[in-house]
């Protein structure tokens, strides 16, 4: 809400935990197939802004934002 409504937060570093949750899967997966897989595996944050905090909370969330954030965005 702070970021959507031109607050004191300006940005962040959104985590992706769904994303992240896929590719430990798929390493999983990897590993009972006695596939080779890194020692270490990141998922980058997301930059969002003002001005992708729609888009951010859709990727991040997998659905729409609530209307009070989709107002406070215009």
């Amino acid at each position: 809400m702070e970021i959507a409504s031109d607050g004191i937060v300006k940005g962040l570093g959104a985590q992706l935990p769904y994303d992240q949750g896929i590719s430990e899967a798929i390493l999983a997966g990897y590993a009972l197939l006695g596939k080779e897989t890194p020692p270490y595996v990141a998922v980058p944050a997301y930059k969002v802004t003002k001005e992708n905090v729609l888009d951010a909370w859709k990727l991040v969330y997998h659905k729409e934002a609530p209307d009070s954030i989709q107002s406070a965005a215009k």
